[in-house]
């Protein structure tokens, strides 16, 4: 799934996860996000975070589709939590427009 590759990217992206918001945002829909969907994408990373770092099970739920690898060094919590917002991301109206 493209969940899946972006959210393994995102998360480790060298200058934090706001930095891996804004880059999926551009590549997934051809602009810039605005502050305020950054903040709205933010807020729903850090409380998926909060979620699967309590679940673990449920992070592999959201990992186990699809036939992208994850990288040894994430963790699982990370990379479903950043699936979550790219998943988002391409259920937004930014995503569906551009197509």
């Amino acid at each position: 799934m493209y969940h899946s590759i972006f959210a393994n990217r995102f998360s480790e992206h060298e200058k934090g996860i706001k930095a891996g918001i804004d880059e999926a945002f551009i590549k997934l829909t051809g602009r810039n996000a605005a502050q305020q969907e950054i903040e709205i994408l933010e807020e729903l990373y850090t409380s998926q975070l909060d979620k699967f770092n309590s679940n673990v099970e449920k992070a592999s739920g959201w990992l186990s589709v699809g036939n992208a690898t994850l990288d040894a060094a994430n963790k699982k919590e990370t990379v479903a939590a950043a699936a979550v917002v790219v998943s988002a991301i391409i259920n937004s109206d930014a995503y569906i427009t551009k197509r």
